[in-house]
């Protein structure tokens, strides 16, 4: 799994008009790895993770994973799943169905898709709660119902978009173990965008540190904090 979830980005730059939300960006993540990419509102992080998602297309440059050539594939195609900041999930269909909705499009039988949604309620341990609707349930049940339903196309990467923003403080910290957990779990490469420094440090393999568009390092937490590349970074990280 490691080598087909590797992502490589290769001179990617994103124009809006005459502005550069991404601008000629080089990074490699391992596969399996846990990557944060990191900085304030406005840097690119989330136009990067959108342009993996293939929910943007980069003006130029090309996007690889596992060695293949996704830049302008389909977003179903690519192998990966985003998981929005806002958990969008419907209202009127229980968590069974909820996690099942992708493969009831992509045409599962009814049997098999409710046997892999229950599944994977159990791996997020949802489980028991497996007939109630969205609104039953807390915030931090909530976003492991959109983990589980993101999970379970089976996706070689597996994109969050700030995911634990709307969380207080403790359901935050339970949700950092949790994230941790499934990928250590699963094994695939999870891409983390976050603002808050102590989760990056807490979740990483790799932290992305960007700043208008570009990168400003990449290395291990330990090598973030301890040793920042620029004035801007050790700002940032709060060394």
């Amino acid at each position: 799994m490691t080598d087909q979830s590797r992502i490589d980005i290769r001179s990617v730059t994103k124009l809006y008009g005459p502005v550069r939300a991404v601008n000629n960006v080089d990074l490699t993540i391992e596969g399996g790895a846990y990557c944060c990419m990191i900085g304030p509102s406005g840097c690119g992080k989330t136009t990067l993770l959108r342009m993996i998602a293939g929910h943007e297309t980069p003006s130029s440059g090309t996007i690889l994973i596992g060695g293949q050539d996704v830049t302008h594939a389909r977003t179903g195609s690519r192998g990966t799943a985003l998981m929005f900041q806002n958990y969008a999930l419907f209202p009127h269909l229980s968590l069974t169905d909820n996690v099942a909705f992708s493969l009831k499009v992509n045409g599962v039988g009814a049997a098999e898709r409710r046997d892999k949604a229950r599944e994977m309620l159990g791996r997020v341990q949802l489980l028991h709660l497996a007939d109630r609707v969205p609104s039953e349930l807390s915030g931090g049940q909530q976003q492991r119902v959109a983990l589980a339903r993101a999970l379970i196309t089976n996706p070689k990467v597996l994109l969050l978009d700030e995911p634990l923003s709307a969380l207080d403080e403790f359901l935050r910290l339970r949700m950092r173990v949790e994230l941790k957990r499934l990928q250590n779990q699963l094994g695939i490469t999870f891409i983390h965008v976050t603002h808050t420094q102590p989760e990056a440090i807490a979740l990483a393999d790799q932290v992305v540190v960007m700043d208008h568009g570009v990168i400003d390092q990449a290395a291990s937490p330990r090598e973030v904090y301890n040793h920042p590349h620029s004035p801007y970074v050790a700002r940032f990280m709060g060394g």
